[in-house]
């Protein structure tokens, strides 16, 4: 059922009617119900209340009250009116809001993935490029007996490492990874059931450490 706000002549709001029927709009007056039919949308019209003119009850009129709607479609938004800017603005609809969220949190998980990480009180480099690089001194490694190569560590500091702390590195980076994504997997399951805004905005990345020797 729509609820419409009726107007009377000075602009002043009448108390709220309903519309009954498709189209058919009924209004309370002094002078009993009025039924109004016609194509009528309450987020383009109103119902205002206007003297006849000739010492009759006033009757109501239909006055235009916003222009068209956009009829350009937007996924993950609606348009909506927006009295302070006077103009149709796009509102993001629940699943647009879902999808802007967990694209922020796919983003900081991403982000985490690939942070340095501290093995044996070292910080290395674990983005693609790096783990590439420590993938490749182990396999020199597996074919030079006491390998120990300098580092250039994620501080810009220089380190003499051997291939089993190259190892514990890839390991830590591993479960770092594997549990970035179940924390990942939990928090969209909560924005998938989130039923309000607030709810799915309040879904958040929780604080935790990337170091691999905490």
């Amino acid at each position: 059922m729509k609820t419409w706000s009726f107007y009377s002549e000075d602009g002043s709001v009448l108390p709220d009617r309903y519309c009954g029927p498709p189209a058919l709009l009924m209004l309370n007056t002094p002078a009993g119900c009025i039924a109004i039919e016609g194509d009528l949308d309450p987020q383009r019209h109103r119902v205002q209340l206007v003297d006849d003119g000739m010492g009759g009850e006033a009757v109501p009129v239909i006055v235009d009250r916003l222009p068209p709607r956009p009829d350009r479609e937007v996924a993950g938004a609606e348009w909506d009116w927006d009295d302070d800017a006077a103009d149709w603005v796009l509102v993001p609809t629940l699943d647009g809001l879902r999808a802007s969220r967990w694209a922020a949190l796919r983003e900081r998980r991403n982000a985490l993935e690939v942070a340095p990480l501290l093995v044996d009180g070292m910080l290395f480099d674990c983005d693609e490029r790096a783990v590439a690089r420590i993938g490749l001194a182990l396999k020199q490694a597996e074919l030079t007996p006491g390998w120990v190569k300098v580092w250039t560590l994620a501080d810009n500091t220089t380190a003499e490492i051997t291939a089993p702390v190259l190892m514990r590195v890839l390991l830590a980076l591993a479960t770092r990874g594997e549990q970035l994504h179940a924390t990942g997997r939990a928090l969209r399951q909560r924005i998938t059931e989130a039923t309000t805004a607030a709810q799915i905005e309040a879904v958040t990345w929780p604080e935790e450490t990337t170091d691999a020797d905490a």
